[in-house]
């Protein structure tokens, strides 16, 4: 499988560091590779991950999902092949408002870190073809994925 490369920006002034979602992607390919009925081999190319506040994530599902309010995470999924000469492939983008995901900690008792983890997990399987909007049985399948991937992250929540 080629590799999937990390673009990350953070456009906050919260310190939020790259090494934790470059950890959980990794955990992420190793989980689904296990999956006889998931094949990972497409998946090569550009994820880019931006940590952003809850306006600029309220601007992002306006214009995406034409819903105008701050969310926890968006993801924008490019698998049909978004490239350009010279350039890998874009697979998508996922948005995370750091000041959602800090509210959402708190209301749950985790860590910002363990939230953002949770986060990054739920958008990078929706990258991937996951979607809990689709049906019950969807639903159920993606966060049961969830649960084996966060599973294995030291200093996470376990079930």
């Amino acid at each position: 499988m080629a590799p999937i490369v990390l673009h990350y920006s953070n456009t906050t002034s919260s310190p939020i560091q790259k090494s934790i979602f470059k950890k959980l992607l990794t955990r992420t390919l190793e989980v689904l590779s296990k999956d006889r009925s998931f094949e990972t081999s497409p998946f090569s190319g550009v994820l880019e991950v931006t940590i952003v506040n809850d306006a600029a994530i309220c601007n992002i599902n306006k214009n995406h999902r034409h819903k105008n309010y701050p969310t926890d995470v968006i993801s924008l999924s490019f698998l049909e092949g978004m490239a350009f000469p010279g350039k890998k492939k874009i697979l998508g983008e996922i948005y995370i408002s750091v000041d959602t995901a800090r509210k959402q900690a708190k209301k749950q008792g985790y860590s910002l870190e363990q939230e953002l983890h949770i986060l990054f997990v739920h958008g990078l399987l929706h990258i991937l073809g996951y979607d809990h909007e689709h049906g019950k049985k969807d639903a159920q399948k993606m966060a049961k994925k969830e649960q084996q991937i966060l599973h294995g992250i030291k200093g996470l929540i376990a079930d």
